[in-house]
């Protein structure tokens, strides 16, 4: 018999983490791309950018700091 425990928060009874978010950040860290890293995750670079943005907005610092794409690049790193 094999047990699993999924983790899902809530905060301010808003979802804030769970396992698909969890992979997100987990990916965004390893990426140091929101793009690739939904790729990685397996989600929409929309839900990705949408669970960011929840999580951003809950916590009390952010979680996920983004720099603009362009000439220069862009990038996401976890804080």
């Amino acid at each position: 018999m094999q047990a699993e425990i999924l983790l899902t928060l809530k905060l301010q009874q808003k979802l804030f983490a769970d396992p698909r978010r969890i992979s997100l950040l987990k990916h965004i860290a390893l990426s140091g791309s929101i793009s690739q890293g939904a790729k990685d995750a397996g989600i929409s670079y929309k839900s990705a950018w949408d669970a960011i943005n929840d999580m951003n907005q809950l916590s009390e610092h952010m979680l996920v700091e983004r720099a603009t794409g362009g000439k220069g690049g862009g990038g996401a790193v976890l804080t």
